[in-house]
């Protein structure tokens, strides 16, 4: 397992051959940098834990789904460390509260469900919380993402300046825009 971020004490791990995003959802934390989406997998394998501790909670919950006969099912994993909780969504639990687990252990299998339309690869949100406030969307703590940068070897620099836009889909007048520059 590799570390890939961080929240005070707290580390977050993730396969060696896996991949991940801070900021490739809509979704709240992944906008204030306190999320992350770990990928690998199909639906219906195994799914590890990224951290070490305490399963505090598992709640379940139907999702929107547009597919008639789609898995609504959504599930959020609770794993206490130390004065704070991890939350784990998008993985069906094997897990129960008062298991301890450590990294890398199986803590359930990949689920496709409303969330996700036929496109998208199998995923674990990943995001730390205050201990009493881990289900809401909103409040998370800021993660320190533990990429090693390197440059390849070339004498020429690309800028590029993207543009997100994200619409209402209720009111699809209403567009919010920001830029970012990447390199």
């Amino acid at each position: 397992m590799k570390k890939i971020a961080s929240h005070d004490e707290i580390d977050i791990f993730a396969p060696e051959s896996s991949r991940f995003s801070f900021l490739k959802s809509p979704y709240a934390a992944h906008k204030t940098h306190s999320a992350v989406d770990i990928y690998y997998g199909d639906f219906g394998s195994d799914a590890l834990s990224p951290v070490d501790g305490e399963v505090i909670d598992i709640k379940s919950f139907d999702t929107p789904t547009p597919f008639k006969d789609w898995n609504s099912k959504e599930y959020v994993i609770a794993i206490r460390q130390n004065e704070q909780v991890i939350k784990i969504l998008h993985v069906k639990p094997d897990v129960m509260p008062s298991d301890a687990i450590s990294k890398g252990d199986r803590i359930g299998t990949f689920i496709h469900n409303g969330y996700f339309i036929f496109w998208n690869d199998p995923v674990m949100h990943v995001e730390v919380r205050k201990q009493g406030d881990y289900l809401r969307a909103s409040n998370n703590m800021r993660l320190t993402p533990n990429i090693e940068w390197s440059r390849l070897p070339s004498s020429k620099t690309l800028e590029l300046e993207c543009q997100v836009e994200e619409t209402n889909k209720s009111d699809p007048s209403e567009i919010r825009r920001w830029t970012t520059l990447c390199w």
